[in-house]
């Protein structure tokens, strides 16, 4: 489905605001990660910064399928493909949005996070992506167009408001486990390009249902439901990662009856119990 997308100029002024701004933000996050490696001893967190940058091309595609687009007239480009162009003051962007917070949460995870924390935490998210879009949204820094578009607040659709710090919990979780399994310090170079990949993985695959609608009708009740299916999918995936992740979750398992955990369910003993036969001679 061809939808029209608007193109528009943006002032000198908010281009050198938003690179400075973002720029800020960016060396910030590369702060944070070196702060991290050099308290840990450790490099895996530098890998992390270098994959959240590369994660911005994901940036056009989700562009393309979900109607998002920058001012592309006399733009600083970052990069372009697919037939968009994405400002410079996006990378940095990502540099930071795809990092800290995930190394932040999955530090929380380590130490010990409970169902209500990382439900809180979500929510925190859910509100901070909100008002951290409507700010660039209002001055025209990007927009998200098609009249198509279901259920938008202030210009901004209700489903990206759930789906953004989706996919940053559930790739706290996802990393913390191959963290401790696979992913060893020698190993976490292969963090570079397993970050966008992930990326990719959870905000796309929960997008699919809007992004299937906005692309196929012009009618906003399908797109609409869409849009309440993948906040349905986001949800689902915070959830999810949180009965994985949450001590308290956890807990009913590690507090299983001890005769079950040994294997005493058929009243048999378990071949860890039982003790070696001993054979023993008597003189005659």
């Amino acid at each position: 489905m061809d939808v029209p997308r608007p193109n528009w100029e943006l002032s000198s002024g908010h281009e050198v605001v938003a690179n400075v701004l973002f720029g800020v933000v960016g060396l910030l996050a590369l702060g944070y990660c070196v702060h991290l490696a050099r308290r840990d001893r450790t490099r895996w967190p530098l890998f992390v910064f270098l994959g959240s940058g590369l994660a911005v091309f994901y940036e056009p595609i989700n562009n393309v399928l979900g109607h998002c687009t920058y001012p592309e007239i006399s733009q600083v480009t970052w990069i372009s493909t697919l037939g968009r162009r994405i400002p410079t003051y996006i990378g940095p962007v990502y540099f930071f949005y795809f990092s800290a917070p995930i190394l932040w949460l999955m530090g929380r995870i380590r130490a010990g996070v409970t169902t209500r924390q990382w439900w809180t935490y979500y929510s925190v998210g859910v509100v901070a992506c909100t008002c951290f879009e409507l700010i660039p949204i209002h001055y025209g820094w990007w927009k998200y167009y098609g009249a198509n578009q279901g259920l938008r607040v202030l210009g901004f659709p209700l489903w990206w408001w759930f789906a953004n710090p989706m996919c940053l919990f559930a790739m706290a979780a996802l990393f913390h486990f191959l963290r401790e399994q696979v992913l060893t310090d020698r190993l976490s170079p292969l963090l570079v390009v397993l970050w966008p990949m992930a990326l990719f993985a959870t905000h796309g695959s929960a997008a699919v249902p809007v992004y299937t609608a906005l692309n196929s009708t012009a009618n906003t009740a399908v797109t609409s439901l869409a849009v309440l299916l993948t906040i349905g999918l986001a949800l689902m995936v915070v959830a999810l990662t949180g009965k994985l992740v949450a001590i308290d979750a956890r807990r009913p398992a590690a507090e299983e009856p001890t005769a079950r955990r040994r294997g005493h369910h058929d009243g048999a003993p378990d071949a860890g119990d039982r003790k070696p036969l001993v054979l023993q001679s008597r003189s005659l």
